[in-house]
Order: structure tokens, then C-alpha cells, then sequence
């Protein structure tokens, strides 16, 4: 994990000190290198996902592949490329201008999300017992959804925290940078995260075998 943070940084201070803030917008904007690199690590997580699922038929697994698949939709802005307007806003559900096709498409994802946090929320405690026992996969989930908070708090610092508002303006390339950063960042970690339950994945079956036959491994 140190790598990660070392190849961030290290990154971000060759950026901040060697290219123009030309630059900075070619490799931060929407559609950039950054964001689709971003995309796909979540949607190769995803799939990694679906097979370990097959394995394990773990709810959890499921809802962490269709997380992964939906932040990756998210990163490419499918939440409102095909549709009249974001399936994320309000005014999407409550606008006659939205057919009731999209509103439907849309109620169905909002409850799965709302479903994910509830699972989450209650195995927010027992994770939290991991990471004091620093268990890696723990650690990397937590990196993972930290960096991507924190993209988010970036993304939306204006209207987040008014009296950073004109800071924001002022450094607003230089910020784009850091925020697809950090996300690209909270993606690497959800792909150590999908290898992390792999190899767990692949120690079960064996654990298995010992306790049905424990006098063959004596």
C-alpha cells in the first residue's frame, strides 16, 4: 500500500512542478486519461468480482461487483448520458419532462444503493474491528473509500464549504488534478481489495479440507 501513496504523491509533485496548467486540464478534464483509467480499474474490478461471486454466492460480493460496475458508469457520466438528466437529482424524478421508463430505471438503482449502504452500515462495526486487528483487505477498503471521499469533498468543495469557494476558482485546474488523482487512487485500492478476497477466497476451500480430513494434513 505504501506504493501507492509513494507513486500519488510522487506523481502529483512532478505534475504540480514541471507541466503547465495546460496540461494539468488534458490529463484532469472529463473523458481525460485519468478518468478513464479510473473507469476501467472499477469495471475490471467488477468483473474480477462477478467470478469470485460465482465462487463464493457471498451477498456481499454481489453488492461489491454492482458497486464497482455502477462507479465505473458513474466515472464515464452514464448516470445521465442516456437519460433526459442525472438519475442522481432530484429534479430528475419529479420533472414531467422525465419519461416514466427512465424514472423507473432510476428508482430501481437508487433503492439498490440504498439497500448497499444499509449492508454496509452493519458491517461497519465488525470492519472497524479489522482494521484495529490490521487486517489488509480492512485497510484497503478504507483507503479505497477515503481517497474517493475525498475526490467527492474536492469536486464539490464550492458548494461544500462557501468560504473556500474563491480558492477553488483560483486553483481550480490544479484541484481537478488532485480530485481525479484521488480517485484514480481509490480504484487502485479496490483492485488490491478484489485480489485481497481472491486469495482468501482461495484458502477456504482448503481450510475446508482439513476439517473434513484432518488426520491427511497431520
Amino acid at each position: 500500500m505504501g506504493a501507492v501513496f509513494a507513486a500519488l504523491f510522487g506523481f502529483l509533485i512532478y505534475v504540480f512542478s514541471v507541466l503547465h496548467k495546460d496540461q494539468w486540464l488534458m490529463i484532469a478534464n472529463e473523458n481525460s486519461i485519468l478518468e478513464q483509467a479510473t473507469a476501467l480499474l472499477f469495471a475490471l474490478v467488477g468483473v474480477g468480482m462477478v467470478f469470485i461471486f460465482i465462487k463464493t454466492k457471498l451477498k456481499m460480493h454481489f453488492i461489491f461487483f454492482a458497486l464497482m460496475f455502477l462507479a465505473s458508469m458513474r466515472e464515464m457520466d452514464w448516470h445521465r448520458a442516456w437519460t433526459t438528466d442525472s438519475i442522481l437529482k432530484l429534479k430528475f424524478y419529479v420533472s414531467d419532462m422525465t419519461p416514466v421508463y427512465e424514472k423507473i430505471i432510476g428508482f430501481i438503482v437508487i433503492i439498490f444503493l440504498l439497500y448497499a449502504l444499509t449492508q454496509l452500515i452493519k458491517r461497519a462495526v465488525p470492519w472497524f474491528r479489522k482494521l484495529l486487528h490490521c487486517d489488509q483487505t480492512a485497510w484497503a477498503i478504507g483507503f479505497g473509500l477515503g481517497f474517493l471521499i475525498l475526490g467527492k469533498i474536492i469536486d464539490s468543495m464550492a458548494r461544500l464549504l462557501p468560504f473556500l469557494a474563491q480558492f477553488h476558482k483560483d486553483h481550480r485546474e490544479f484541484l481537478m488534478l488532485v480530485e481525479e488523482s484521488f480517485e484514480l487512487t481509490g480504484a487502485i485500492f479496490f483492485v488490491a481489495v478484489v485480489l485481497l478476497i481472491f486469495k482468501s477466497s482461495q484458502r477456504l476451500p482448503q481450510a475446508r479440507q482439513q476439517s473434513i480430513h484432518p488426520d491427511h494434513h497431520a
